[in-house]
């Protein structure tokens, strides 16, 4: 039989293994990773299967912070709560004749067209804002009107918003002599657009004007209906400006 050869231990291990140091280290470091290996054995929860219809074999024990909340309990403690309280907002309508009932309704009918209104002009805002973002500025400043259009409308929301906040009926004749001003100029983009298609210089473009000129117009539309609103607050009449 051939003899075994003895493996010869590199110097710098032998060299390590020689120092009282390096060994103390050594076996420090595998006592404390044999600790956390039985430690995490013990403290890694158990893994149960469990089966539709059938009871589980070991004890589920739920985490102390695991709270249950009962729908059904709950739902009658707040029915038991709402009984302490007053209806301080019923309305007793029978008190009111119908034309009382009718303004009222109008008026809360009105409050939400100003909120559609406003909520419009934001979304159109920012149709104009992509359109102009993609648009090339050559097109739009072939147009002379579209910018007077632009800030015709602009001042329509604001004096619209003012009206609101002042209740001032003549800020609201403004908007609505600001309102055939934009009609006008939306009459003159459109003519404006038809040139521009004859000469054959761009029908995407085109489009695009058209739009954010109409979006102009449907913002004006908003504020006068704002300004309507303002006035049948302050008269009581609902006025078509």
């Amino acid at each position: 039989m051939a003899a075994l050869k003895r493996i010869k231990q590199p110097a710098f291990l032998k060299k390590w293994l020689s120092n009282k140091k390096i060994r103390l280290g050594l076996w420090t470091s595998l006592f404390f990773v044999a600790m956390l290996v039985l430690l995490s054995l013990h403290f890694v929860p158990e893994k149960t299967t469990l089966e539709v219809g059938k009871v589980c074999p070991n004890d589920v024990i739920a985490d102390r912070f695991v709270t249950y909340l009962d729908e059904k309990a709950t739902a009658e403690k707040q029915e038991e709560a709402l009984k302490d309280f007053e209806d301080i907002y019923k309305i007793d309508l029978s008190q009111y004749n119908d034309s009382t009932i009718e303004e009222i309704t109008d008026y809360f009918t009105r409050i939400e067209s100003i909120n559609s209104a406003a909520l419009d002009i934001g979304d159109q805002a920012e149709d104009i804002a992509e359109i102009a973002a993609t648009a090339k500025k050559k097109m739009l400043k072939k147009s002379k009107h579209i910018q007077r259009m632009a800030a015709a409308t602009i001042d329509m929301v604001n004096k619209s918003v003012e009206a609101f906040i002042k209740k001032d009926l003549l800020v609201t004749e403004e908007v609505s002599h600001n309102d055939d001003v934009v009609d006008a100029l939306f009459e003159e983009i459109v003519n404006d657009l038809v040139d521009i298609i004859k000469k054959d210089e761009g029908t995407s473009e085109v489009l695009d004007m058209l739009m954010v000129a109409k979006y102009f117009e449907r913002i004006g539309d908003h504020a006068v209906n704002i300004a309507e609103w303002v006035q049948f607050s302050i008269t009581g009449e609902h006025k078509r400006l």
